[in-house]
């Protein structure tokens, strides 16, 4: 039975958490750039707004991989002792995270570069829908390792206990 990720599912989490967590801290200039295009002005070129777009470009690639990986590979199953409502809450956030992981920067583009002020909107209104969720992910990932001590976050390390 498996009882962690493999090592390219690990990578590819922590890759797409550190390029999400960019993201969220750099995607001001973006707006600006998109206020000024909106008022008929050609945004400047800013080397940030460049890199949040590629980066979305990338975080959607990278997480269509995952996708693969878990449906070629399989993920652990949930510890023994976790009741079933939370076993189906877990998987109903995840797959919640996926389905915004991948949507977000499909409006993200479409929006910049289809022009299109809903794409817009959207994009902007699943931002604090994916903070959210990443912190129910992290609390709930803090709440196994340190209330429950089940091991649950060894499945997502790198390094193999002894």
């Amino acid at each position: 039975m498996l009882t962690r990720y493999r090592p390219a599912q690990i990578r590819l989490h922590w890759i797409v958490a550190i390029l999400i967590a960019y993201q969220l801290i750099v995607e001001a200039p973006l707006g600006r750039a998109l206020r000024q295009a909106r008022n008929g002005l050609v945004p400047e070129f800013n080397l940030l707004v460049s890199a949040h777009v590629y980066v979305g470009i990338t975080i959607l690639l990278l997480v269509l991989w995952r996708l693969v990986l878990r449906l070629r590979h399989g993920a652990p199953p949930p510890p023994q002792t976790e009741p079933a409502k939370l076993q189906h809450a877990a998987k109903l956030a995840h797959r919640t995270l996926y389905a915004i992981m991948i949507a977000l920067p499909i409006s993200g583009l479409t929006a910049w570069y289809g022009g299109i002020e809903l794409a817009a909107e959207v994009h902007e209104a699943m931002k604090p829908v994916l903070i959210g969720l990443l912190a129910l992910h992290i609390a709930a990932v803090l709440w196994h390792q340190f209330w429950l001590k089940d091991g649950l976050m060894s499945r997502m390390s790198l390094r193999q206990k002894p």
